[in-house]
Parts: structure tokens; sequence; C-alpha cells
């Protein structure tokens, strides 16, 4: 129970059951929730597994549109990256890739902010991140 705050004494403002039943309906805002959920408790109390849980609900949330839940994601994709230990290469070249894709896919869309952020994302890139965001970028064309 630790992991959601009850153990400790606090509890937050989140009940993660409900909002996971409502998450699990496709209720975008409970998707959002639950990862800035895992956010916070990276962030407060630096609980990597919280937020790489949250990134599953952020990726629903993304899934869904909205640049605003694409934004989470992107800033959630980069803490995950940043965090990993040195020797988990692979597992940062793919957060690196999602990004990519997902930065891609909204330039596309045509967000004005995307192009130039897609720029800057792939020139700080190793060739073979850009690889895997284009595997990623056609596997989302593709849903």
């Amino acid at each position: 129970m630790e992991r959601f705050g009850v153990g400790s004494g606090e509890v937050s403002g989140v009940n993660p059951y409900a909002s996971l039943k409502l998450a699990a309906q496709g209720d975008v805002n409970a998707q959002r929730e639950l990862a800035r959920f895992g956010l916070q408790r990276f962030a407060t109390e630096g609980d990597l597994q919280s937020l790489l849980d949250g990134l599953c609900f952020a990726r629903l949330a993304a899934s869904q549109g909205g640049d605003e839940a694409r934004g989470e994601l992107l800033q959630m994709l980069a803490l995950a990256s940043d965090s990993m230990r040195p020797d988990e290469t692979e597992y940062r070249a793919s957060l690196n890739g999602e990004a990519i894709a997902l930065v891609s896919t909204m330039a596309d869309e045509g967000n004005p902010d995307a192009d130039q952020w897609l720029q800057s994302i792939v020139s700080k890139s190793a060739p073979e991140n850009v690889a895997i965001a284009q595997t990623i970028s056609r596997m989302m064309a593709e849903a």
C-alpha cells in the first residue's frame, strides 16, 4: 500500500482504485490523473517505478489525442530516459525513439511547435534511436 501513499499515513487526493476503474473504461481524465500521480511520486520521492507505471497511463491518454496529454507523455518519457541506469541503453533508446515518434506525429498533425522540437530531438539523438522512432511511427500510423 505504500506505493499509493497509504502506508506512510498520508493519503494523496487520488483514489487509485477508483481511477483505475475509470481509466480501464477509457476515461482520459482518469488516465491523465494516474499518469500525474506516478509523476508526482517520482518527483517527490524518487520512485522510478511509479514513474514507469504512470507512463502506461500517459500513453493511454496520449493515444486519445490532445496536445496536453501528449506533452505530459513527452515529459515523462524524458524523465524516465534520464533516470535509467547507464547500462540500460536499450530501454533508454526505446524511450527516446518513442518521444521522437510522438513529436513526429504531432508535427504531421500540424502542431506549430512540433517541427522545431523534432529537429532538435533528432539532431541530439543517436542514429539507432531515430531508426527506433521510424518503426514506432509506422506502428502508431497503423493503429
